[in-house]
């Protein structure tokens, strides 16, 4: 008896292709940075690209290779947290709160680090600092 004739279900193959498309992808997918010159994973350096945009200063993480000195890619930016949990405000993005005593009073007593990034940035945005 076989298994497909017990009933059990099995599992198709996957095919060439889609084995093909994750070994290519698997640095995307495990969020690893290789090297296309010297083939060396995890071994960059950061710097930040500024340019501006509308007068506004922006700007883009670079990753170049510590070996050969290459630009692999640009790197996501790690984004602040701004959502608001609690509060007045509950619910509400940092970037839609345009109350200044509200946003330095909750960047007093929160603990969140990703939080406290997101209130600073939209306290810069409103041209005001945090004293």
């Amino acid at each position: 008896m076989s298994l497909r004739d017990s009933g059990i279900a099995t599992l198709p193959r996957p095919s060439y292709r889609a084995i093909f498309f994750a070994l290519k992808h698997s640095q995307i997918l495990w969020n690893m940075i290789k090297c296309k010159h010297c083939n060396v994973s995890d071994c960059y350096h950061t710097d930040k690209q500024y340019y501006t945009v509308d007068g506004k200063s922006r700007y883009h993480i670079r990753a170049f290779c510590n070996l050969c000195g290459n630009f692999i890619q640009y790197v996501k930016k790690p984004e602040p947290r701004t959502f608001i949990p609690i509060g007045k405000y509950k619910g509400h993005h940092t970037y839609q709160i345009d109350d200044v005593d509200y946003l330095r009073f909750l960047y007093s007593i929160t603990p969140d680090s990703r939080l406290r990034d997101g209130i600073v940035n939209r306290l810069k945005e409103l041209n005001s600092g945090l004293l």
